[in-house]
């Protein structure tokens, strides 16, 4: 279950699907990691949630990096200003 947001320098509390941002992680079989929209609909052989609170998803998301697995990573510039806009 979802406690906190992703970022480990934040300590906000999870509490409502309404706020901040969350992300569907799935490892198929061969261990392909794919970052997708909570709606997806097929079946992953194995999957996780990760949620980014309100001021957190501004400025940062979700990523997967080949030699440190899923990170927390900053959003690109235009990425920043559109979330930004959306506020």
């Amino acid at each position: 279950m979802l406690q906190k947001c992703a970022n480990p320098g934040c300590t906000a509390p999870f509490r409502y699907l309404r706020n901040g941002k969350l992300f569907h992680v799935e490892i198929d079989s061969q261990g392909d990691i794919r970052i997708s929209p909570v709606l997806a609909r097929h079946q992953p052989l194995k999957m996780e949630y990760f949620w980014l609170c309100d001021d957190c998803a501004v400025s940062v998301t979700i990523k997967f990096d080949p030699s440190q697995g899923l990170i927390v990573a900053p959003l690109a510039a235009r990425a920043m200003r559109r979330a930004r806009a959306a506020s």
